[in-house]
């Protein structure tokens, strides 16, 4: 069972450093795309912006791609939706400022039960006119707009945006 166990790691791993792979080499053809055509480096960052943002190259993994999160023990969980989470939760305007320490288990079971990663790419629609929201949105990162119906647009933007 054990070296099973070892050999699912080991598989994962391996399956992980190729797609890594793949994604540098990837990188590594456009930037030597620009260099042999003496393109600037700033058509270039451009370029690799909107890359990221359309989702041909991965931003980040979320946790429900990386396989082995899935079989760690609750308790690390629990700890890493904390870390991954209570910042955003925290800096959302409806908790009082006693609460954080009054009811830090409350505020652990909503990132652990409650909260999980979305990634949205430009022009990606978030909420439809007509249907129910389901689901809050804390952003990170970035910025989206929001029409509220009838009403003119809002441009929101994540905090880490807007105290840089």
């Amino acid at each position: 069972v054990f070296s099973s166990f070892i050999a699912s790691i080991s598989s994962t791993v391996n399956s992980m450093r190729l797609a890594r792979a793949e994604e540098i080499k990837q990188k590594a053809e456009l930037r030597q795309f620009f260099m042999d055509r003496n393109l600037s480096v700033e058509l270039f960052g451009k370029v690799q912006s909107v890359l990221a943002k359309e989702g041909l190259f991965e931003v980040r993994k979320l946790e429900n791609q990386v396989q082995l999160v899935k079989t760690i023990p609750e308790r690390f969980k629990v700890q890493l939706h904390r870390e991954m989470f209570l910042n955003s939760l925290a800096k959302v305007g409806i908790w009082p400022k006693w609460s954080h320490k009054e009811d830090t288990q409350f505020l652990l079971t909503v990132c652990h039960h409650g909260m999980k990663e979305h990634v949205s790419m430009l022009g990606q629609d978030v909420f439809m006119p007509g249907r129910d929201c389901l689901e809050v949105y804390i952003l990170d990162s970035g910025s989206l707009e929001y029409l509220p119906s009838g009403q003119m647009p809002v441009e929101c933007s994540s905090s880490s945006d807007t105290e840089a």
